[in-house]
């Protein structure tokens, strides 16, 4: 221990001493109190400081952390462990960029120190860079492939992706490091979930339960589980957990609404937000979810006053606005125009919401006519979107042509006798924006018939089945056995019947089952099939201007639709001809123009007598949470047949991608 002159004792020295052994002890109070009297008597010593900031983190005071520690930096820039220490407290305060900065500094001066990585790597995953996140993680794996954290975090990010079954490997990894890294366990039980594998989650995620009860994403995870198997009240009781240990948790809130909300409760669904309102009164977030919810439940009205009252609050709020500009029909007078019009001018919007405002003001533009200026918006706004995904577009058609080449005739026979005879379902197929949401509404407005929207369930009780029992779909669908099949069918309907009652008829509208018909009719062989056709320049159309989920990869760029729809139409043609006389096609024009005449052949395909009231859909109330909720909700309309026409030649890439599938007037209408 150094000492001053005449050999009495360094007290500062000791105090530092005090400070560290405290802290290392748990008793961040001492801790405090030593290193405050160190830097009385030093006060710009950067270790002091970088301790003092230390401690202060510890103690959830980041704000006094970022001060201290830049005062110890401001002496000794060269200090790697203290710029991480700095940007785990910016990142404590959300403050992503200069946490992200002071990351990057502490990697300069140390390059090969793995904790650093795995921090890089999780801002950037908090500000939705995942792809430069997962990079960042791959590096750090390459010198230590073994690192917990590590490989749980990258694991995050690759779950962030859609990329589940290299999350479940990233993490089981990191448990045969550490069995007994418990997060890891909860994010290995997320994954699986995502995968599909769904007892395998159940059963990780329980185990995980059996040693921390108080983890709130892996009780999100098993509440989500259960609501996938209709289980809706025991899902409500673990959102309402998760919101004891952590009630201020935005997306919590949101999680539970949503579930509410596809349970079709649109009032329990408002009403977890109006509590997420009530201790975050100015997040004007809450009155968009609110607008949304109301527009799903068909109460337009309440909708629109909520969503005003949020730009009355914030007028630059900018997803406010375009779920607005979704509701209301714009006139050249109506002030979201102009004011969607005033925030395009502003440099400052980011790319992603700049998307969102072009697809607002685009539909605004096309409410009064201005198609040209319209086809700009949804240009740009489908051009910013494409660029934050990659999209393989090569091993999507590949799956098309795999499910035609091994799901056959021989196959679909064999279906008709080993699946389930339940006939309860009614499968309603086809791109979206085909008119699925009108079909169903018209079918759902049966007495005999419950309309569930659209539902991942098929997708993932065959997922759980071709997990269960090792089997490939659809190469290796041949290796089903005759019971694989009849208990996906029963899987099926037990669920739904758990979520939607006991009605003889259940409608399930998500229309990408087109891709499942062939397991469908294998599965539930007395199901029936409706697939929904419109003339595909404006399915397409109808499916660039309207802003999906990024799961629609192919949604986004007029060729890569195009295409997309090509694969789609030949792989309809295969399923009408090996899946007879449950197989209807119901064309959007024709329903437009005899609307009586096709929903009495639509129904009688069904298998339902016919009932006056299916032609009295827009009455009917129920939960539509689609693009399609303020459709369903009005009488038959003939404007959209041929929108197409009018937008010229903005369409071209898409007119050339559709090649063939157009006649020759309508190649050369751009």
């Amino acid at each position: 221990m150094a000492k001053p002159s005449g050999g009495r004792p360094n007290k500062s020295a000791g105090l530092m001493r005090k400070a560290i052994a405290a802290y290392e002890a748990g008793d961040l109070e001492r801790a405090r109190k030593a290193v405050t009297g160190f830097l009385k008597t030093d006060p710009h010593n950067p270790d002091g400081n970088h301790l003092a900031g230390v401690i202060a983190l510890k103690a959830g005071r980041p704000a006094f952390a970022v001060d201290a520690i830049r005062k110890a930096l401001a002496r000794n820039p060269r200090i790697a462990m203290a710029h991480n220490n700095l940007g785990e407290a910016y990142r404590a305060l959300e403050e992503y960029s200069d946490a992200e900065a002071a990351y990057r500094a502490a990697i300069e001066l140390e390059p090969r120190e793995t904790g650093f990585q795995n921090n890089l790597g999780t801002v950037l995953t908090a500000q939705d860079r995942t792809d430069e996140a997962i990079a960042v993680f791959e590096a750090g794996l390459a010198r230590t492939p073994n690192h917990p954290m590590l490989l749980t975090n990258y694991g995050n990010a690759l779950l962030e992706k859609g990329r589940a079954a290299h999350a479940v490997a990233a993490h089981e990894q990191a448990l045969r490091v550490e069995p007994g890294y418990l997060e890891a366990k909860a994010n290995l039980g997320l994954a699986l979930l995502e995968q599909g594998d769904l007892d395998r989650a159940d059963t990780t995620i329980i185990e995980f339960f059996a040693r921390d009860d108080a983890h709130f994403a892996a009780i999100g995870g098993l509440a989500k589980l259960r609501a996938i198997e209709g289980r809706n009240a025991e899902a409500v009781l673990l959102h309402e957990r998760q919101l004891d240990l952590a009630p201020g948790d935005r997306d919590i809130y949101l999680d539970y609404a949503d579930m509410q909300r596809y349970a079709e409760q649109p009032e329990a669904a408002a009403d977890v937000i109006e509590r997420h309102r009530a201790i975050a009164p100015d997040e004007i977030d809450n009155y968009v979810q609110l607008g949304s919810i109301w527009r799903a439940a068909g109460e337009k009205k309440r909708a629109e006053e909520v969503l005003r009252e949020a730009i009355t609050r914030d007028p630059d709020h900018v997803p406010a606005r375009m779920v607005l500009a979704q509701i209301i029909k714009h006139t050249p007078e109506e002030e979201n125009l102009a004011e969607l019009k005033r925030l395009e001018a502003d440099d400052a919007l980011s790319d992603g919401q700049r998307a969102n405002l072009s697809f607002g003001l685009g539909k605004a533009l096309e409410d009064i006519g201005d198609h040209t200026s319209a086809g700009e918006r949804f240009i740009t706004a489908n051009r910013l979107r494409r660029a934050t995904f990659e999209y393989d577009e090569a091993a999507i058609f590949e799956v098309m042509r795999n499910l035609a080449a091994h799901v056959d005739t021989t196959q679909i026979q064999r279906g008709a006798e080993a699946g389930s005879p339940d006939a309860t379902p009614i499968f309603i197929v086809g791109m979206p924006r085909s008119g699925t949401s009108l079909v169903e509404q018209i079918i759902s407005s049966h007495s005999d018939v419950r309309g569930a929207g659209e539902l991942t369930t098929f997708g993932a009780v065959v997922t759980r089945h071709s997990v269960r029992e090792k089997i490939e779909f659809p190469e290796q669908v041949a290796q089903a056995s005759d019971a694989t099949l009849h208990a996906i069918g029963e899987d099926y309907v037990e669920i739904i019947r758990r979520r939607f009652g006991d009605a003889p008829h259940i409608t399930d509208k998500m229309p990408h089952n087109f891709l499942n018909v062939g397991y469908i009719r294998m599965a539930l062989p007395n199901a029936r099939i409706v697939h929904c056709r419109r003339h595909p320049m404006d399915t397409c159309l109808s499916i660039f201007k309207n802003a999906f989920s990024t799961a629609h990869e192919y949604a986004y760029d007029m060729a890569e639709l195009g295409r997309y729809y090509r694969a789609y139409t030949a792989l309809m043609a295969h399923w009408r001809a090996v899946c007879g006389e449950a197989f209807y096609d119901l064309d959007y024009e024709k329903l437009v123009a005899d609307t009586e005449g096709e929903a009495r052949a639509l129904l009688a395909h069904c298998k339902l007598d016919w009932q006056p009231q299916c032609l009295e859909f827009y009455k009917t109330k129920r939960t539509v949470n689609t693009v399609s909720a303020g459709q369903v909700r009005q009488p038959i309309y003939t404007s959209s047949v041929a929108l197409w026409k009018r937008y010229g030649a903005h369409l071209a890439p898409l007119i050339d991608a559709l090649g063939d599938l157009l006649d020759e007037d309508e190649r050369s209408a751009a």
